[in-house]
């Protein structure tokens, strides 16, 4: 699958997402994108599409693209910028969250809710 088609596939989701959302308070959207997680692209080509594409929706101040694999591997955390990308091996899975801010949205969460979120992700 190529780039394009998972960048409107996502667009897509966050859109039908976002439409649902409340304006004037900060929304957080969370997206299984498992064809993402499973894409050649590099996570730096991922975090910088997944950026450009949020950006779009006002009402999103922050998304988290989720996935799961079987792959073992060693469990992280590491944030880039303002993102955090996690990986953790439980329950026989590896499961993978990207947590992006939308630096374009006008309603941001209070810093002690950033940190929680940046906590619970990071597991």
């Amino acid at each position: 699958m190529s780039a394009t088609d998972n960048g409107a596939r996502l667009r897509r989701k966050i859109e039908e997402e976002a439409l649902q959302l409340p304006a004037g308070q900060p929304n957080l959207v969370v997206i299984l994108a498992q064809d993402l997680w499973m894409s050649p692209d590099s996570l730096a080509d991922l975090l910088a599409n997944a950026e450009e594409i949020v950006s779009e929706y006002h009402k999103v101040t922050a998304l988290v693209l989720t996935g799961e694999d079987f792959r073992s591997v060693a469990s992280s955390a590491r944030k880039i910028g303002d993102s955090l990308c996690a990986v953790s091996d439980r329950d026989g899975l590896v499961h993978k969250q990207l947590l992006i801010l939308n630096r374009s949205c006008p309603e941001m969460f209070p810093a002690s809710t950033l940190e929680k979120l940046y906590v619970a992700f990071s597991h």
